[in-house]
């Protein structure tokens, strides 16, 4: 999404037309249980959790900024970061905290 979010950017700017592509990490909403997940999502430490109205806010005000892209919370922005350097490290590191997305046979 966020390739997409820019190739509209590019292509539209010219029209007023812009996209933000909003990357909210793990998001605490209904939609975990309502689609089955809700025992994963427990698995998620609570600090790596974003409060729904926040990740909300932040992804309005960067659209309203004509942001391309938004990242909420500032763990997620280091985390980010951290990937572009060293993400190997990081996605080990992740797994491990929230035993991956799927389980193992």
């Amino acid at each position: 999404m966020n390739r997409f979010s820019d190739a509209i950017n590019v292509n539209y700017k010219h029209k007023g037309i812009s996209s933000t592509a909003l990357c909210p990490g793990y998001t605490v909403t209904e939609f975990h249980t309502a689609s089955g997940t809700q025992e994963q999502m427990d698995k998620v430490p609570g600090f790596l959790k974003l409060d729904a109205r926040r990740v909300a806010r932040e992804g309005i005000d960067a659209m309203l900024q004509r942001k391309s892209l938004c990242i909420p919370g500032k763990r997620y922005r280091f985390l980010v970061f951290m990937m572009n350097y060293f993400s190997f490290l990081i996605r080990l590191g992740s797994n491990a905290l929230t035993g991956g997305r799927y389980k193992r046979n």
